[in-house]
Parts: C-alpha cells; structure tokens; sequence
C-alpha cells in the first residue's frame, strides 16, 4: 500500500515539475519576443489548466501581438480577468485589464476600451503598478480613433510589390527615383545567418530592388560589407544613390556607394553617443540630420534631434522641442525636400500605436508648424511608422503592423497621383422661367471662401470639383428670380460624383409672396455662424438687385423669446452693414 501512495505522489510531482519547465520556456519565449511559439506553448498551458489566470493573460497578449489573430484575443483576456476579479488589488488583475483595453482598442470596439481604461484610472492600485500618463493616452487615442474613423480617407493602401512583404518582418522602405531602386529592410532568411534570432525571426538585413527592370521580380540582400549576420537597417539615401545613414548595433552609420558595391559602414560620429539612436535622415545637401534617440534630457522615452552642418563642422544635437516632441516616444523621422517632416508618434493626437505625422518647415532648422496626423487609412490603431514620399508627393511608403498584412509588420504604399481620392465631382441643373442664364456659386463653409463662382450651361447644367471632407454652401441666382441656397457634405466615400439635383428658379411677382427661407443657428446661440454669414450674403446681393422687395423675419415657436429677438437683431445689424434697411 505504502508503495503504491509513493507512485503516486512521484507521478503528481513530476507532472507538475513538467507544466512548471513549460511555463518557464512559454514565458522566455514570449519575453524574447518569438510570438509564434509563445502561442502554441501557452495554448498548452491554457488547455492543460483553463483556471491558470496568468496562462490566459499571456496568450492574450500573444494574441495582441499577432496582426492577423488580434481578435482571439478578446475573448482569452476576458477569462484572464475574471479569474483574477477577486483578488482586483492584484498586480495580474491591473495587467490583464489594461491588455484587454489595448484588444479592444485595436479591433475598433473604442467606447469598451474607454470602459476599461475608465475602470483602471479608478483603482488606487493600478498607479503602483503603471504610469497615470499612460492610460490617460489610451483614452485620448481612443477618442481620437473614434473621430476619425468617422471621416477615413478613400486612399488605396496597397503592398508595394510582390516578394517584398513576406511572413517576416519588413520595415523602412526608400525610394531611390533617379534610379528606381527601392530599399528596404528584412528579417527573411539569407546567407549572412543561418539560425533565427530570439524573436522566431531572422538577424536584419537591408534589401533592394530596381523597380525599372521588368526582370527584377526578386528583392536580394545587398552583399558584404553592408550586410553582415548582425542588424543593419536602412535609414536614409541620397538621391543620387551614394551615400546611406542606416542602424546598426544601436547607433548611426554611414556607407558609400563606390564601383559597385557599398562600403563598410562606420559611425556617424556627429551623432553618436552612449544612448541609442535608432533612426536617421537627413536633407538632399546632407547639411541637416534629424534623427532619434532615447538620450537624456528628452522630453519622453524617444525624442527626435537636429544636427547643422556649417563647412565641415556638425553642431551639437539640439532636441526640437515640444511642439514635436511629447512625454511619449517619437520615432522614424523623415526630411521630405520641401521642408516637411514627417515622422511616427505615440502622442500628439495618435490613434493608437505610433501614428504619423506631418510638420511644416517655419523658417529655419529645427522649426516647425503643429504636426498634423495623416489620419486614417494611412495611419491604424497598430503601429505605424517609416513613413517616405517620392519628391513629387505622388507615391508613399510605410510600415505598418495590419490583420491583411503577411508578417509582424509588412510594407505598405499609397498613390496620391490619384486626385478622385481627395476631389468629389459635383453635379447639378439649375433653371429658370425666362429661359436665361443662371449662376452657380459655392463657397467652403470652413472658410468661407468662394470656390466656384460660374453660369451653368444653356441646358442648365453644372459641373466643379470640391475637396473631400468639407461642407459646402451654394447659391443658385439668376436676375429677375427667387435664389435657391442650401448646403451639401463631400465625405469621403466610395463615390465619385454627387447629383445635387434639379432646380426651377420662381420668377418675382410683385405684390405676391413666393419665397420662405430658413436659417439654422448654432444651438443657444445668437451669433451668425459661417453658413448664417454666407446665406445673408446672398440675401443682401438678391435685395440689393430688388430694392422694391420686402422682407419679414420670423422665428421658430420652440425658441425662447429673448433668444429669438437677439438672433433678429443679429440678423439685422448685418443686412445694415450691407447697405439694407
């Protein structure tokens, strides 16, 4: 009896000594960053034991970290945080949640993020363990994912080619144009080594192909000794071809094309420090260099620099500031050759991820407008970063980790050439009793700037093309008739031209009343908006041409009486300021 008992406690130890060693391997896996066999070694665990909290916390966040599978992970960290509910002061229980508002967020479902971020800022427990900043970030890309998934652009986001994304990672694509040489770097397999890295994927190894030649079909790694068994990546190229910045072995170096092959790199030294940089680009007369790095004295944990070039002597890094710069990281930056700058950013007003951004040159070095977000497609609730545009602004390249892409982070680009992606064509018919003539006018409601100011056609037609996500203001007039305003929307959508419709001018009568218009104020308020402004232009032109003509004003019975007669007055003031009274 007694060695039957001992059988038995030995079979229950060891079993639970193996499901401890494949605990360890599943939790350096996933450390290391080899997210593929991280998930099939916790999908053991989870199966093994469907009570281990810990074990579906971290297949979640495998999950999370694979594009193409980010929805699965919705469901494990909801069991994650169940089973740590009752112990919410718990360090796991503030991990899983937090990583069950990142699911969320990234597969869209915005209003349940802001939920669980809410639920996070709420716990005393939860600043022990994470920064304040941090969630409070979340919540702003949340937000902010939320607007503007409502107004996401109609681009085309398309793979640059094909052999160029693969199930590896792919990142910082360059665009040689004098040459049609695009470079790029890969995590693939090549000859420089042959046993993969500790993430499940190969060392980096910087790749080109003449996009010129029909017979290159196939990316190659550039040769020895731009290449090694280490990390290169490229950064930068000159347009001429002959000089690159790239990363290798957390700093800057530089190489130069001679003959017909790249040199070995060395450090660019004006750049260098004991910190890492890890990107780097420069203008076309190399005489200035933004890149990044993690040194201190930032303002977060990545901060984009400058550097000045006067004769042969480079100034000393000089970080850009907050207007750039936030508490966040900033990364990939890009200086396009009409001074913009474009670069990849966790603040600002990200979406999600690195977001990127575009900064105006305001003259000089190192000076530059409030960044603007590229907005969706362009930039995603993932991360996003790497961003070049060919001189001519027509084509774009960029990184981006995506359910449809093929690896961890795949190569994606955008054709600006194409201008029914940003102009909406609007047509229309406008008449009159007298058979004559009548005029078109559109205004931007933004602005309230004139865009087109034109007679249709002897058959009434009209035709003109307005930027997409704006509101327009229109006027349909003719001489001896009642005018016609109203508005209209340009959305971004999958349409290519808006019908406005027809319209019958009423010829003025005297004596008779035809015509009822309406205006819309902001609500509770007195004050003429810009549609208001535009609508009593037109009136006051109509009245100024019929000068016999009078007008009534009247308000809705559902405003209040004080309000309805400051809104009059309002109204008046600027019909006076238009010569009518």
């Amino acid at each position: 009896m007694k060695k039957v008992f001992l059988l038995a406690v030995i079979v229950i130890v060891s079993s639970t000594v193996v499901f401890s060693q494949s605990a360890k391997k599943a939790k350096k896996l996933l450390l290391s960053g080899n997210i593929p066999e991280a998930i099939k070694a916790y999908e053991k665990l989870v199966e093994k034991y469907p009570e281990k909290g810990e074990y579906h916390m971290n297949l979640g966040e495998c999950y999370l970290r694979t594009p193409q599978i980010q929805g699965m992970a919705i469901p494990v960290l909801q069991k994650a945080v169940r089973i740590f509910e009752t112990k919410h002061k718990n360090e796991d229980f503030i991990n899983a949640k937090f990583l069950l508002g990142e699911a969320y967020h990234v597969n869209y479902l915005f209003d349940e993020a802001i939920q669980v971020f809410n639920e996070l800022i709420i716990n005393k427990e939860y600043k022990k363990y994470k920064s304040a900043d941090i969630l409070k970030n979340e919540i702003r890309a949340c937000e902010a994912a939320k607007k503007e998934f409502k107004k996401k652009k109609l681009l085309k986001v398309v793979s640059p080619g094909p052999g160029i994304n693969t199930e590896m990672t792919q990142h910082s694509p360059f665009y040689i144009e004098d040459k049609g040489i695009f470079i790029y770097t890969s995590k693939e397999k090549t000859n420089f080594r042959d046993n993969k890295t500790a993430d499940g994927e190969y060392d980096e190894n910087i790749f080109f192909i003449n996009l010129n030649n029909e017979n290159d079909r196939e990316p190659d790694p550039y040769s020895k000794p731009l290449n090694s068994k280490n990390n290169e990546a490229d950064c930068w190229v000159s347009k001429d071809g002959t000089y690159m910045l790239l990363y290798k072995d957390g700093d800057i170096y530089q190489s130069e094309f001679k003959g017909n092959n790249w040199t070995k790199p060395t450090k660019f030294k004006p750049v260098d420090s004991k910190y890492n940089e890890t990107h780097a680009s420069m203008n076309q007369d190399r005489t200035l260099c933004y890149f990044s790095s993690d040194r201190p004295g930032g303002r977060g944990g990545k901060d984009i620099y400058y550097i000045k070039k006067t004769g042969d002597k480079w100034s000393e890094p000089k970080n850009l500031g907050r207007k750039i710069n936030t508490k966040f990281d900033e990364e990939s930056p890009f200086i396009h050759a009409d001074g913009i700058l474009y670069f990849s950013s966790k603040g600002h007003n990200s979406i999600g991820g690195y977001d990127i951004f575009s900064a105006e040159g305001r003259g000089g070095p190192g000076k530059f407008s409030k960044p603007v977000n590229l907005g969706m497609p362009i930039n995603s609730v993932e991360d996003d970063l790497f961003y070049f545009v060919t001189n001519n602004n027509k084509i774009a390249y960029f990184m981006s980790k995506r359910p449809e892409g093929k690896g961890r982070g795949d190569i994606y680009k955008v054709n600006y050439a194409d201008s029914s992606l940003y102009f909406l064509t609007v047509k229309g018919n406008v008449t009159n009793t007298n058979q004559t003539l009548c005029n078109v006018r559109v205004a931007d409601i933004m602005n309230k700037n004139t865009i087109y100011n034109t007679p249709a056609n002897l058959s009434g037609d009209f035709s003109f093309n307005v930027k997409r996500d704006r509101n327009y203001f229109v006027a349909l007039e003719s001489d001896n008739h009642y005018f016609e305003a109203f508005t209209f929307s340009a959305p971004y959508d999958d349409n290519q031209t808006k019908n406005l419709g027809s319209y019958s001018l009423q010829k003025i009568e005297k004596g008779k009343i035809h015509k009822i218009y309406s205006m819309n104020f902001d609500k509770n308020s007195k004050d003429l908006n810009n549609e208001n402004d535009l609508f009593l232009n037109t009136l006051a032109r109509f009245l100024n041409k019929n000068p016999d003509l009078v007008i009534n004003l009247y308000s809705s019975k559902d405003i209040d009486e004080n309000l309805a007669k400051k809104r009059k007055q309002e109204i008046i003031n600027f019909l006076n300021s238009q010569d009518i009274s």
